[in-house]
């Protein structure tokens, strides 16, 4: 038969793993809302050269603590670099974003290789919805279609400048 004593430590373990399973929640949730509302994004900018090879940057201001940045395009891989306040420092990537732990307030600048597709040989870029992205086109780049969302379109320097 058990004592009284086995049931009040059990349930003594109980409540101590149901507090320490609060307190990630909790840790969690608060860091969504600091990523949410934490963080600005001052640009995201995309640009495919000459060659073809398409460099996106995203710009943005970061608040103390964790910030969590979605990215407008999935990187290629080993390509990611994150400098805050000038400084390179190591990110993590994950779900198609990027988290940036920073100590102080300050400016992100995220740079990569977008990973593109190529369906019958043609270079295919996925842009993400819900970002406020410009499409920069170097002279010699042909576009075969025109993305779906482009709200404004303009040439500067021989370069065309797509807002999606």
């Amino acid at each position: 038969m058990m004592s009284l004593k086995y049931f009040k430590e059990r349930s003594l373990r109980s409540v101590c793993v149901f507090l320490l399973m609060i307190s990630i929640l909790l840790v969690s949730v608060a860091s969504c809302f600091s990523s949410a509302f934490g963080s600005e994004i001052l640009r995201e900018k995309i640009n495919v050269d000459d060659e073809g090879v398409v460099e996106v940057q995203v710009v943005l201001s970061v608040l103390p603590g964790i910030n969590n940045v979605s990215l407008p395009v999935d990187p290629l891989p080993g390509t990611l670099q994150v400098s805050l306040n000038g400084e390179m420092i190591a990110v993590i990537y994950v779900n198609g974003g990027v988290i940036i732990p920073a100590e102080e307030k300050g400016v992100a600048v995220i740079s990569y290789l977008a990973n593109m597709s190529y369906p019958g040989g043609f270079m295919r870029v996925k842009v993400k919805g819900g970002h406020d992205v410009s499409v920069y086109l170097a002279p010699n780049v042909v576009l075969l279609d025109l993305p779906e969302s482009v709200y404004n379109v303009k040439m500067l320097d021989g370069t065309l400048i797509l807002r999606l």
